[in-house]
């Protein structure tokens, strides 16, 4: 029998998860680093990099300065309704609040953002 998926389902669904967890993957590596050089703030932007199994990677899906990130920073900036961004970068958020850490979204570019992370 089909059944209807309940509200908090169907937001859970339709936020594409690998997009969080891809860029959670990012900054949880940016803090790593960060810590190891006695640190207390990472900046996660879209020139940053991290390495995975000796690929590094460059910038990160929310902050680069193409068209993607570009429309990420729309929807943070209110510019753009884009319901699946929103959430996207809510959950990214919820995340590392939830972890104890202050968490913020800022540009100096007027059309991308980076993240701000500290502990």
């Amino acid at each position: 029998m089909a059944y209807l998926a309940t509200g908090t389902q169907a937001r859970e669904r339709a936020q594409d998860n690998s997009t969080i967890a891809e860029q959670i993957a990012i900054m949880e590596l940016s803090i790593i680093s960060a810590i190891n050089s006695n640190v207390f703030e990472v900046k996660i932007t879209n020139t940053s990099t991290v390495t995975i199994q000796g690929v590094t990677i460059t910038g990160s899906p929310m902050t680069d300065n193409d068209t993607l990130g570009q429309d990420y920073y729309k929807a943070f900036q209110g510019t753009t309704a884009n319901a699946v961004y929103t959430e996207q970068m809510n959950e990214v958020i919820n995340y590392f609040q939830g972890k104890g850490y202050t968490i913020s979204r800022k540009s100096t570019s007027g059309s991308y953002f980076f993240w701000n992370i500290s502990w």
